[in-house]
């Protein structure tokens, strides 16, 4: 054994029958994706350029190497993993290239122990398919001159018939072909002196850390960054830490309750970095913000009250607001294992709504963290889908989508979104306790949600919804209504103008035609929608339209807007108090009137307003 508080060089750490463990608690190779913020490089490009400036005759002494010993011969790494990653793949690198047979003989017994069935010394636990790529990798291309003269290692590597397409969607394989691709850069200075040099002049200091136990504990010290625990790298050791290794009792009694755990955290990890964002290096962004709503959800109860005041923010508000938070308090026993299984069922639900394109673009795997506007749609959906377990096509659960998309373009709702987050998520939380998929049976709900999101109209869509004989045909009506630019979510002028009414308290359920309804819809959209001059100069016949649109740069003169979008007719119409919502609601009146109506019909129907208003003016 190694003994303690001593420096050794590579030659001696990597003899006899000793191999470096990267244990499970460990997290994924990464230096070649980290960039230096000074000189703008990677860590392994600086880390191998610092290497051959140094003063090759004398010693470098490159810290200190935590590790136990378990089982026999095994050094289970604690720290100083990115480090001896990146000199075991560089002397590998090496291995083909150098001249001397000594030196090449020197290399061949650092990568692997020829007296344990040529067993590589350096062996990753954290999965399986790093552990065989590196066997793959040092076998099939290390250990044999194939590929030495390729410019492109990467590649080179890649096209093996070795090399199998598992080996894509794990994180530490992709950045060790990076660190590969990086020596390139180098190769003119990759010689045998330097190989010399590599092994025995470069000293670690050894620290014999007894168990697992102590080695944990070290782990989680030497990689905290200051930051509270939402770093992946540094969550997983403590997590699986003190897990169980001994009894069989999981999955039918095949593993124990730590090689369970590790399994699923490893399932885990492979998603998150298969749907990475581009602009990401590591998945831990992703896994991250997972692990915030996660936290978000977890911690909103329908008794909250929710606060308006920073000061008086809960805990699901300061993670909403983007502060840190504790993933470890996610329950009240601080139980582990409970936390971890709530994650995979958050997990499977999300892995589930990953294959929905629309939900995919929106909400997961984005570049930054989920706005709180965005929340309050995301969230709730995300725990509905979770507890309800419903299928992509569940009527339900699209009609759950489309009530909470809509409100979401409410500018009352997303100014307020650090409430009406929470609020949402009470309203499905009231949901689950009832046992109510039906987000129309707002009763179940009204004493948790806010007016805000559950106004006037909402409430008559819903009660048109319940009594109709014809529930889906009037859902799709309302969703294709709320979905257009003219409306932005908001149909109460479409609801006032179908039943010839001025104020949302006039509306009467019973006068709702769907027939009708349908057919504002297309006159909505051959007019508001299209948005043509023609369209414009028409609706001019009812009334003015025009909106203040700020000052000029001439004294005492106004710039004022006159139809600039869809959604500009719709803000008008929905104002109730702005001066010219009768001018919209007049026109929609009007048009009303013309059946069956075409888009040829409407368009020469405009024409004559324009003339007959031309002649009589």
């Amino acid at each position: 054994m190694l003994t303690s508080g001593k420096s050794y060089n590579l030659a001696q750490l990597f003899s006899g029958e000793y191999s470096i463990v990267i244990p499970d608690m460990q997290r994924e190779y990464c230096w070649p994706s980290v960039v230096s913020s000074i000189n703008n490089k990677n860590l392994v490009q600086n880390f191998v350029s610092d290497l051959l400036n140094s003063d090759k005759n004398q010693t470098v002494q490159l810290g200190l190497l935590y590790a136990y010993e378990s089982p026999k011969n095994d050094l289970q790494l604690c720290d100083g993993q990115q480090r001896i990653t990146t000199i075991y793949l560089l002397l590998g690198y090496l291995c083909n290239r150098v001249q001397k047979p000594e030196t090449k003989e020197a290399i061949k017994q650092f990568l692997v122990c020829e007296t344990v069935y040529n067993r590589n010394r350096l062996k990753y636990a954290i999965r399986e398919t790093t552990l065989h790529f590196l066997n793959d990798l040092v076998e099939n291309y290390y250990l044999t001159n194939e590929g030495s003269n390729e410019e492109n290692t990467a590649k080179f590597i890649k096209e093996q018939d070795w090399y199998f397409n598992e080996y894509d969607l794990d994180p530490s394989i992709q950045n060790m072909l990076l660190a590969l691709q990086d020596f390139e850069t180098f190769k003119e200075h990759l010689d045998d002196d330097f190989a010399y040099f590599l092994l025995n002049k470069i000293e670690f200091l050894f620290f014999d850390m007894v168990n697992r136990s102590y080695g944990e504990e070290q782990f989680v010290v030497l990689n905290t960054t200051g930051e509270p625990l939402t770093k992946t790298e540094n969550l997983k050791p403590q997590f699986l830490g003190d897990l169980n290794q001994d009894d069989v009792i999981f999955e039918n009694n095949t593993k124990t309750e730590l090689g369970y755990y590790a399994d699923l955290w490893e399932e885990w990890e492979t998603f998150f970095w298969r749907h990475k964002n581009k602009a990401h290096k590591t998945a831990d962004k992703g896994f991250n913000e997972f692990l915030r709503w996660i936290y978000i959800l977890e911690k909103v109860t329908i008794k909250d009250t929710v606060e308006s005041d920073k000061q008086k923010y809960s805990k699901a508000q300061k993670a909403i607001a983007q502060e840190t938070f504790n993933i470890f308090n996610l329950n009240e026993e601080h139980n582990k294992t409970k936390t971890l299984d709530i994650i995979n069922e958050y997990f499977k639900t999300i892995r589930l709504l990953s294959k929905d394109k629309k939900l995919l673009n929106r909400f997961l795997f984005q570049e930054k963290s989920l706005t709180q506007i965005a929340l309050f749609e995301w969230l709730p959906i995300l725990y509905f889908a979770k507890h309800f377990k419903v299928d992509l096509e569940d009527k339900y659960f699209k009609n759950l989508q489309q009530f909470i998309k809509s409100r979401a373009k409410d500018d009352n709702v997303s100014k307020a979104s650090i409430t009406t987050s929470i609020r949402a998520i009470q309203i499905v939380k009231k949901m689950v306790l009832k046992n109510e998929q039906d987000i129309a049976q707002y009763d179940v709900y009204q004493d948790v949600a806010s007016e805000t999101i559950l106004d006037r109209i909402a409430k008559f869509k819903f009660d048109i919804l319940i009594k109709s004989s014809n529930r889906d045909s009037v859902e799709n009506a309302f969703a294709k209504a709320e979905n257009l630019k003219t409306t932005q979510g908001n149909i109460s002028f479409m609801l006032l103008a179908q039943q010839n009414q001025m104020k949302e308290q006039e509306l009467q359920i019973n006068n709702f035609d769907l027939k009708a309804f349908r057919n504002l819809i297309a006159i909505v959209e051959h007019s508001f929608e299209d948005h043509s001059n023609l369209m414009r100069r028409a609706l001019l016949t009812f009334g003015f339209y025009d909106t203040w649109h700020g000052n000029t740069t001439s004294l005492s003169s106004y710039r004022y807007s006159l139809g600039n979008s869809p959604q500009y007719y719709g803000e008008i119409a929905n104002d109730f108090d702005h001066e010219f919502h009768i001018t919209i609601l007049k026109y929609l009146y009007a048009v009303q009137q013309l059946q069956p109506l075409s888009k040829d019909m409407l368009n020469e129907w405009m024409e004559s307003k324009i003339s007959e208003y031309e002649c009589t003016n």
